[in-house]
């Protein structure tokens, strides 16, 4: 990893579900899936996905992922085509289709 962290492969894929339970959980067309589970940010918008509130994250719903990337420290950022970002600074994960992680 460098300074600019390390960057995740899952770029140019849609968001093709956004899942709510306890955990947040954005469902890439490849069936990548990005998980969250502790509060989290959307642009300025807190998410907490334990108390379910994390209505600003149905907009992301087709829209495209540009860049994510674990920087130093393990903070997760998540860049999308509609210019939002996902920010989560602790519990997220990011795995394959098979539920390998990515990261």
């Amino acid at each position: 990893m460098d300074r600019a962290g390390r960057r995740l492969p899952v770029a140019g894929l849609t968001v093709c579900q956004v899942q709510v339970d306890a955990h947040l959980t954005l469902v890439l067309d490849t069936g990548a899936r990005i998980v969250v589970t502790a509060p989290a940010t959307l642009g300025t918008a807190p998410l907490d996905p334990a108390a379910q509130d994390v209505a600003p994250a149905l907009a992301l719903f087709g829209t495209e992922t540009v860049a994510a990337v674990v920087h130093p420290g393990g903070r997760l950022s998540v860049e999308f085509s509609d210019g939002s970002r996902l920010t989560a600074t602790e519990a997220w994960s990011v795995t394959d289709e098979h539920g390998a992680p990515l990261t």
